[in-house]
């Protein structure tokens, strides 16, 4: 998995710190609009797209085996944790790529 693209959410207050993009290049496959959260304790985690729907999100899309899940939400932490990483450590540029567009 590679970051396509990385956008830092500007609003402090915002349990949304960023979106982004992965590219898993085993599949040719491109996942746009993914989300950095921090959750109420203080920890972060990654979500799909999703639109609201009964004062509920609801992802676009979703994996019907919650291990497998589990395993790509946690690998696509990883990456997008490396990525804060590096940017932080000056190592890359602020942005990365521009979102892709069809």
């Amino acid at each position: 998995m590679e970051i396509t693209y990385y956008t830092k959410m500007t609003e402090e207050a915002s349990s949304v710190k960023a979106e982004f993009g992965i590219k898993i290049p085993e599949w040719n496959f491109i996942l746009n609009r993914l989300k950095l959260i921090r959750s109420k304790n203080g920890g972060f985690f990654v979500t799909a797209p999703s639109m609201k729907k009964d004062e509920k999100y609801e992802p676009y899309w979703d994996f019907s085996d919650p291990e497998i899940k589990r395993r790509f939400f946690d690998a696509a932490l990883k990456v997008v944790e490396t990525h804060i990483a590096n940017l932080n450590a000056g190592n890359i540029p602020e942005k990365v790529a521009e979102e892709f567009m069809f």
